[in-house]
């Protein structure tokens, strides 16, 4: 039987480039995957969330607007309040409230279910949370009766 320390080395050789062949297109298919999916979410130059997107991480570009419309009933006392705010990141571009129902639906209704409708624009790239808390303001966030958050990575 011939031993040849050549021939022994050679098919380390060929293990060893076999598998690292294997780990590059591992690699390259995650990659590839995980940049397809944040360039599906941050192709559009607006996002609309709301209570269902709570808890989730969302990946957008620079100059993305992000609106996130909440329901809430303020005449109860509860309102939604935004809860530090990075502005290095995002900026809050407009708050407003409008009826979850229109008025003519019901004309004699007073009070009522309210959507609660927020615009951020991310500034620079980077990751923040958006985070919202629904309390009254005079009890205080400790009494928050819901939360709202999503992580955001700017690209």
């Amino acid at each position: 039987m011939k031993f040849s320390i050549k021939d022994d080395s050679k098919k380390m050789n060929h293990q060893v480039l076999l598998r690292l062949c294997l780990a590059m297109v591992s690699c390259s298919i995650a990659i590839w995957s995980v940049g397809y999916s944040a360039m599906v979410q941050s192709d559009a130059a607006n996002v609309k969330l709301d209570i269902g997107n709570n808890g989730e991480q969302i990946t957008v570009k620079e100059g993305t607007i992000i609106e996130i419309v909440l329901e809430g009933n303020p005449t109860t006392g509860y309102s939604w309040f935004i809860q530090n705010l990075e502005t290095k990141y995002v900026v809050l571009i407009s708050e407003k409230t409008s009826p979850k129902h229109s008025p003519s639906e019901y004309p004699h209704r007073v009070g009522g279910s309210t959507h609660f409708i927020w615009h951020f624009k991310t500034i620079t790239k980077g990751n923040t949370e958006i985070k919202l808390n629904y309390y009254r303001s005079w009890e205080g966030i400790s009494s928050a009766v819901e939360h709202f958050k999503i992580k955001v990575t700017i690209i």
